[in-house]
């Protein structure tokens, strides 16, 4: 079934999410979905397509980038530590919220310098 719309209720019902697609040059899905849950988040090195919003992330220690070799690895540590997974979950939320916003800030901008 290759469907849109399914992906927001199975990140709130996960413990942790991992973004496909990250793993191998395609390039992986928005972050933010699973960060507005509080899920903690685990991506492949392979993130183009969202490098500035990974970024964020990075800087806030909200996310966790593996590689092939350790996604294993990581994914069972992060589902053996349950204060693991509410602090990435925690750190994203944070993320998000911080940057919300984005829309009326250049609005703003726009008005004070150009009106």
């Amino acid at each position: 079934m290759d469907e849109v719309g399914y992906l927001p209720a199975l990140y709130s019902l996960s413990e942790a999410v991992f973004i496909g697609g990250s793993l191998s040059p395609y390039g992986g899905h928005n972050i933010i979905e699973p960060a507005v849950f509080k899920k903690p988040i685990i991506i492949g090195p392979y993130y183009y397509n969202f490098k500035e919003i990974v970024g964020e992330f990075l800087k806030e220690e909200a996310i966790l980038v593996v590689e092939k070799d350790n996604l294993v690895s990581s994914l069972e540590k992060i589902f053996s530590q349950q204060s693991l997974r509410e602090l990435y979950g925690q750190r994203a939320l944070r993320v998000v919220e911080k940057n919300r916003g984005g829309l009326k800030k250049v609005i703003d901008f726009v008005c004070l310098k150009y009106i």
